[in-house]
């Protein structure tokens, strides 16, 4: 549920979750046990893109759901950048459990599609960055 207005263009490492507001179908036991382990729902979902994918993420927002809490996470490493929310259910914050996905499933299937979405943004990035380059040497001569 979005509440304030959120500007249609902003640098994802400014979004900190303006204008979202909980779910009100959360009750509030599950929203203070979600808060109350906030640090380890954050924890687990750094974990997990570690152990499948070998990268470094950095947690954005927070939101607690019936059971759980979802984590959103903005990755910028070996030149990929995405960003992703992770669902998290109430048995998945153990310290010492592994986050390796070992089965196919919808979780791992989205998270693979942010993942690819970072490597086309490395792929196309010097590309991006001169014709960036191009436009704005060119602003004055072409008028646009």
């Amino acid at each position: 549920m979005f509440q304030e207005k959120v500007p249609d263009r902003m640098l994802a490492q400014e979004y900190k979750g303006q204008g979202y507001k909980d779910d009100p179908h959360v009750d509030r036991k599950s929203i203070h046990f979600a808060k109350k382990h906030r640090k380890s729902f954050e924890k687990s979902a750094i974990r997990f893109f570690k152990d499948n994918f070998s990268l470094n993420v950095k947690v954005t927002k927070f939101a607690p759901i019936k059971d759980g809490a979802i984590v959103y996470i903005h990755c910028d490493d070996h030149d990929i950048q995405f960003n992703a929310s992770l669902s998290l259910a109430q048995d998945d914050i153990d310290e010492d459990k592994s986050m390796k996905v070992k089965e196919d499933g919808d979780n791992i299937a989205n998270m693979l599609e942010h993942v690819l979405t970072g490597f086309e943004y490395r792929a196309h990035k010097k590309q991006y960055d001169h014709l960036y380059n191009y436009l704005d040497k060119n602003k004055e001569k072409y008028h646009y």
